[in-house]
């Protein structure tokens, strides 16, 4: 029993190879990539005003003298041909480049021409979701506000996962290239932080499977119990019928 119970703490517990005050590298080089669908919103501002007020009417039209014109905030949907179509600038293709370069063009774009005078542009992901299901307390969709979002804060946000969910063997799918790719994570390493399924994208799928324990319970009828039960009834009611008549048969002799 105890030797149970230590291999059952160990299969639950995440990240069970790290020591204590240990220094892990971590990805670094992660980055939200744009993707057709994605509702992007691009955010900029200037110290000067003036230079912001032709932009900011061709995109909204309002009170110039407007404490907004110094700070826009629209959205774009990105196409299924990935690009996005910008006042001024014109169609950018965005699809599968990070967030942050998108940023930085625009930037470029607006000082070379001079559409706005020192321009300061950042680019979030309006409509970031990703669906958690199988093994998990509650399976369901998530939005979620900004740019990264890791595994462990997805799981945390649907119950975490069961006592009955594979913490070694967690598979994510993932569109990459126009294909569906599924790629396996195993949290109970530290491994866990240099995959690349670590930071979860846009529309990812994450599923945990269940344990062997829950599969033997899903294949199983759950009315053998009762099977049981009836069958010793009836096995205790024969034997019984056996036994009096050979004891009754043994007081007539």
């Amino acid at each position: 029993m105890l030797l149970c119970s230590c291999r059952s703490t160990e299969n639950y517990a995440y990240i069970s190879d790290a020591q204590r005050d240990e220094a892990t590298d971590i990805l670094t080089n992660y980055s939200a990539l744009a993707m057709p669908g994605d509702e992007l919103e691009i955010n900029i501002v200037s110290l000067s005003p003036e230079s912001l007020y032709q932009f900011y009417e061709r995109i909204n039209a309002g009170n110039p003298n407007d404490h907004e014109a110094v700070k826009l905030r629209q959205s774009y949907l990105v196409s299924p041909k990935g690009e996005i179509e910008l006042p001024l600038i014109g169609k950018m293709v965005v699809a599968g480049r990070p967030l942050d370069t998108i940023a930085t063009d625009i930037t470029t774009l607006l000082r070379t021409n001079n559409y706005v005078k020192d321009p300061v542009v950042s680019v979030t992901r309006a409509n970031f979701r990703v669906t958690v299901t199988g093994e998990v307390a509650n399976p369901s969709m998530l939005h979620i506000e900004g740019n990264r979002l890791t595994i462990f804060e997805a799981l945390a946000q649907t119950g975490d996962i069961t006592i009955y969910g594979q913490r070694n063997n967690v598979k994510v799918m993932r569109e990459e290239n126009g294909e569906q790719v599924i790629g396996e994570i195993d949290l109970t390493t530290k491994e866990v932080l240099n995959s690349p399924y670590y930071y979860l994208q846009q529309n990812d799928i994450v599923y945990v499977e269940p344990n062997g324990q829950k599969k033997r319970t899903a294949t199983t009828d759950p009315n053998i119990s009762s099977y049981i039960s009836m069958g010793l009834s009836v096995i205790r009611m024969i034997s019984t019928v056996f036994i009096n008549d050979a004891y009754i048969k043994y007081y007539q002799k």
